[in-house]
């Protein structure tokens, strides 16, 4: 796509946006009906709407990756996307009923300023996370050891 931006980027983008809007397809099972009105008009939260379930499925998705992913590099990327399409959603409703933590119960609506500033610091750790790791990365390599008179690196 030249200077635009790649497929990949596209379909995560894409992927990201469906997680985010499927967690009202909540409403619709706990109305036990299609109809948007009665949706919209529920007495309590529906479940995917639990902050600490989103936290605990990011966890078990980061051991599952780091268990099962055969690249360093990329693994927590999946985790990642679940975990700010998620709570991207949640924060933004948590203007209106606040975070719901069950079983701990609910925080006061956040402010939508608060909403803002948060939205936008999740929003920067996927790079911040890659960057570290790339630092990592970068150190791990410069002390492999090397030869002092060939300057080649010895392999174990």
């Amino acid at each position: 796509m030249g200077e635009g931006l790649s497929t990949t980027l596209l379909a995560h983008i894409a992927v990201c946006m469906l997680m985010a809007s499927s967690i009202d397809i909540d409403h619709f099972v706990a109305a036990r009906s299609l109809s948007l009105k009665d949706a919209q008009n529920l007495q309590h939260r529906p479940f995917l709407h639990n902050t600490t379930l989103v936290l605990v499925v990011t966890l078990v998705l980061c051991l599952a990756q780091w268990v099962f992913c055969s690249s360093y590099y990329n693994c927590p990327f999946f985790a990642a996307m679940f975990f700010l399409s998620t709570i991207s959603h949640h924060l933004r409703d948590a203007t209106r009923r606040g975070i719901w933590l069950a079983p701990f119960g609910s925080t006061p609506p956040i402010p939508w300023k608060l909403c803002a500033i948060m939205l936008l610091m999740i929003s920067l750790l996927p790079g911040t996370i890659r960057s570290l790791k790339t630092y990592q990365l970068a150190r791990l390599l410069s002390r492999t050891p090397h030869s002092s008179t060939t300057g080649m690196v010895l392999s174990a």
